[in-house]
């Protein structure tokens, strides 16, 4: 039986909006975006092994996907409308296509869609053997807030990288090598999957962010729609009303009378 994950609820109108955000991150990513959409109801979850939430979930994104669907059916919140941050967004499009009855729409935010290769693969690889041989957690969480989190914000927000350094602190090496393994390095390629999305969906990034690197971003736009956000990879963060434009969007494709 999978494990439940942590979830905050916020009342409002219909239909529910799911949040999930990505790795190294907690619940208080979507601070700015639900500010932003005060009228929404909102569940807003801490993902496996992130915030206070077990870390059973963690072992891969079929086994996060049935940790999120687990939770969802307790909070009785089904069907919804996903919005998934870079990992979050991975456990999302696959919820999204594998059981569309529990899902109405769904954004896309900084969310990878193939298989990491090349410098950033070497890259997470790097990490993963820097935390096997003794690297301090603190220090990586630092790290990789200069990584994922755009300078300007950074400079703007210099408690950012404070902050994503204690929660990566928390976790322990251990944790932060099960993440990299099963969120960042194992995956493959889910760039199918928004073809097969019977949903409203839209999908943002981050001008400088990697995911859309490689031709990503014209094979969205032949799909769907893509919004270039301003910043890295965590608009959520860096450029909150482009998330909630998306939304809004998304809901608005969900209002509108068909047929």
């Amino acid at each position: 039986m999978s494990s439940r994950l942590a979830a905050y609820r916020r009342a409002g109108r219909p239909p529910t909006v799911l949040l999930l955000h990505g790795v190294f991150m907690d619940h208080t990513l979507w601070d700015d975006v639900l500010k932003l959409r005060s009228d929404i109801r909102a569940v807003i979850l801490d993902m496996p092994g992130h915030g206070t939430s077990d870390p059973a979930g963690l072992t891969s994104l079929d086994a996060a996907m049935d940790a999120v669907t687990a939770t969802l059916t307790a909070e009785d919140a089904p069907p919804v409308v996903i919005v998934g941050h870079s990992w979050g967004g991975m456990v999302g499009l696959r919820l999204a296509v594998a059981r569309p009855d529990l899902v109405r729409g769904l954004v896309l935010s900084n969310t990878p869609l193939v298989r990491t290769h090349g410098p950033t693969r070497i890259g997470f690889q790097a990490q993963r053997a820097l935390l096997a041989a003794g690297f301090p957690p603190t220090a990586y969480g630092r790290m990789a807030a200069r990584s994922l989190i755009g300078p300007e914000y950074l400079v703007d927000h210099p408690d950012v990288a404070g902050r994503m350094a204690a929660r990566v602190s928390a976790m322990g090496r251990t944790r932060i090598r099960q993440t990299l393994t099963s969120v960042l390095l194992a995956p493959r390629d889910a760039v199918h999957l928004v073809g097969e999305l019977q949903i409203p969906w839209r999908a943002v990034g981050g001008a400088r962010d990697y995911v859309l690197a490689g031709g990503v971003a014209d094979v969205i736009r032949q799909k769907g729609d893509l919004l270039i956000a301003p910043g890295g990879h965590t608009s959520p963060l860096e450029a909150p009303h482009v998330i909630a434009d998306a939304l809004g969007a998304v809901l608005d494709d969900i209002h509108r009378p068909h047929g």
